[in-house]
This record gives structure tokens, sequence and C-alpha cells, in this order.
């Protein structure tokens, strides 16, 4: 049952304290971004095998790194780290520009933070996840936002959450 206590309703013994969110594919429909974005930045090598959903969840520098071990090829780490940043660049302003934030999202935002608290861990960047954020409003809704630049394992390390 639940119990008032000032704005939120707080849960009884049993019911849900609280609920953590992945921004990337739950808030935010962003998988056809970075995976035009990966294209992209790594649009000058010879890519044959590219499955998204196989990088999903990993920082850039990792899904990268990836990519090119899959596709049999060999660069320096500064190379491999100004594809990261290209990619994280041209992912970010699309993200922006075009904000596919999954609909319904602040409604249910809205009333499960009325009953528990709600946070948000995302191996997403700083830029990406607090960007997200703000400028849809959601903030307030939650108690606690994570990002890669908090972390230092990211997934599928249980670090984040």
């Amino acid at each position: 049952m639940l119990r008032k206590s000032s704005d939120r309703e707080v849960p009884g013994p049993g019911e849900l304290e609280a609920v953590v969110f992945d921004m990337d594919g739950v808030l935010l429909d962003s998988s056809p971004i970075h995976a035009a974005a990966y294209l992209e930045a790594l649009r000058v090598f010879p890519i044959p095998v590219f499955q998204y959903s196989r990088l999903a969840g990993l920082r850039t520098l990792d899904g990268i790194r990836r990519i090119l071990l899959e596709n049999g090829l060999v660069l320096p780490e500064g190379e491999i780290e100004r594809l990261a940043a290209v990619k994280s660049k041209i992912a970010l302003d699309r993200m922006v520009r075009d904000n596919p934030i999954v609909p319904g999202v602040r409604a249910v935002l809205e009333a499960l933070s009325r009953r528990c608290k709600l946070a948000l861990a995302s191996s997403g960047s700083a830029a990406s996840v607090n960007g997200f954020v703000d400028r849809n409003g959601l903030r307030p809704f939650f108690e606690c936002v994570l990002h890669s630049d908090d972390i230092t394992k990211a997934k599928p390390s249980p670090e984040i959450s």
C-alpha cells in the first residue's frame, strides 16, 4: 500500500522502491543514429561485417575497436581514438537535431516518480546523457543521473548500476 510522503507516494514493504533506466534504446530511440554514425565515421575503410546490435551499450571507443577487429583492420591507437571522436560527434549532432525520444517517456517517468525513486544509468557520454535529460526537461524526475564519465568500467560491467 502506498503512503504519502511530501510530494511522493512511498511504497510499502515488498513494493517497488526504485527504477533504474538506461537511456539508449529505452528512453531514446538512438540505435539507428548510432549505427549510421559508426558507418559514416568508418566509411573510408572496408567494413563488410557490421552488426550494430553487437555494439549497443558499448562505449564508442570499444565499439570502434570491435568493428576494426571483426573486419581485420589494424590502426594506430591515436587513429582509433580519432575515429571514436568523429563517431561521437556525428551521433551527438544527430541526437540534438532529431531528438528521438521514445513516445510516452515523459508520462511514464512522471507517473513512476510519484511512486518511487528513479535513476538514469547510461554508458553514453556526459554530453549525450546530460543533453538528452536537459533538452527534454527530465532531470526533475531522476534522483541520480550517471554517464560514462562517472565510471571506470563500461558495460557489461555492473559498475554503472
